[in-house]
């Protein structure tokens, strides 16, 4: 691979990242109101704001693991928010009462300056249960006639996409650079799915505009 493309793969997660705060400026008039997705606005913005920050401090030759524990613990704080509205609360109660005492042993047992495989990989897998938890309850009860068309079920996905992505990635992580192993391209592919992450998210706000404005005009 040429140094554009490598180099491209570096930043293509913070390059992502900013097409889809731009998608957020544009659509913004539609989904200001819109208290529903305050928790899926907050999180693009702050993943932006601290990604761009961990770059930042890597071209600088700076410790950038803490920008990463913030960055996943307020994500799976918004995430976590963003679900309330769409799970049902037995169900949902049930699921903090499981995760959260695990996270927070985790996060006791680790400083935020050092990379944590397994940490990581807890909260991403937490966060791929909430969407799979959402998928069985559209398929126990189906709210709208076509869920293709669903805003909800857009943003689920791009959640579900990137996660999954990220279990795998941080769950051998360790192990293989334990091993000697280079890693390095693990976090292209990492890149990779933040761009399929970012290009769904768009979609699910074009989505959510769609419906809104179509709502809107039949009222």
């Amino acid at each position: 691979m040429n140094k554009f493309g490598s180099n491209l793969l570096i930043y293509l997660d913070i390059l992502s990242l900013t097409l889809t705060v731009l998608s957020l400026i544009y659509y913004w008039h539609y989904i200001k109101e819109e208290k529903v997705l305050l928790p899926i606005v907050t999180l693009v913005i702050s993943q932006f704001l601290l990604i761009g920050l961990s770059h930042i401090l890597y071209l600088q030759k700076q410790n950038n693991h803490w920008v990463f524990h913030i960055n996943a613990n307020s994500s799976f704080f918004l995430i976590s928010l963003f679900f309330t509205n769409y799970l049902p609360n037995r169900i949902y109660i049930k699921f903090l009462q499981i995760c959260l005492p695990i996270l927070y042993v985790l996060l006791l047992q680790n400083t935020i300056f050092k990379f944590n495989s397994i940490g990581f990989a807890s909260y991403s897998f937490f966060i791929v249960l909430l969407c799979l938890i959402y998928y069985l309850s559209i398929l126990k009860k189906p709210l709208i006639p076509n869920i293709v068309e669903d805003a909800t079920f857009w943003f689920v996905t791009a959640l579900f996409i990137y996660y999954t992505c990220s279990f795998v990635i941080f769950v051998s992580y360790e192990a293989l650079s334990n091993k000697g192993i280079k890693v390095g391209y693990l976090w292209r592919v990492h890149n990779v799915f933040v761009f399929l992450y970012s290009i769904t998210m768009i979609y699910a706000f074009s989505k959510f505009v769609k419906n809104e404005s179509s709502n809107n005009t039949n009222n």
